[in-house]
């Protein structure tokens, strides 16, 4: 009889961890859908990214995956980094959330935050009444300032 009694309890502790098991799935999937919402990784998982590319002289700090940012709001982020064969540059490829209708006169520069800070792409808007289309590449590039190459100079090494 006691046997009997045991087979019972096991049957309603396992009911009870399916059941909270279950409760636990719905609220992490709750929270899984939060994030997507409030972040921009809905924009960054969409294929319909505004697409331009930039050649630089050293991309050192900047991986993909980092910032691009106009007037210091996030616009995009920087999808891929590939060395040009042909000129030895850097050429990165922008992902604009959107079009933006940036003059063709647009300079990318990249930055710190702060000192020792992560690196990003800043856009600084020209003046030009031609916008750069889908593909395009943006012809006014500045490297990364590294810091030890300055003191360096600084110093007279």
């Amino acid at each position: 009889m006691r046997l009997g009694c045991q087979k019972m309890k096991i049957k309603r502790d396992g009911l009870a961890e399916i059941f909270l098991g279950g409760i636990v799935f719905v609220i992490a999937s709750g929270f899984i859908v939060y994030a997507i919402f409030t972040s921009n990784i809905d924009k960054k998982l969409s294929r319909n990214n505004f697409v331009l590319y930039g050649s630089f002289q050293s991309v050192d700090g900047i991986i993909v995956g980092s910032d691009i940012l106009l007037a210091g709001v996030k616009v995009g982020i920087v999808s891929d980094i590939k060395l040009d064969k042909d000129s030895f540059q850097a050429k990165a490829t922008f992902s604009l959330f959107e079009d933006y209708k940036l003059p063709e006169d647009t300079e990318a520069v990249i930055n710190a935050d702060g000192l020792l800070g992560e690196k990003y792409v800043s856009l600084n808007v020209g003046g030009s009444d031609i916008a750069l289309a889908d593909g395009d590449e943006i012809l006014y590039t500045q490297s990364a300032l590294s810091i030890i190459n300055l003191l360096n100079k600084f110093t007279g090494q």
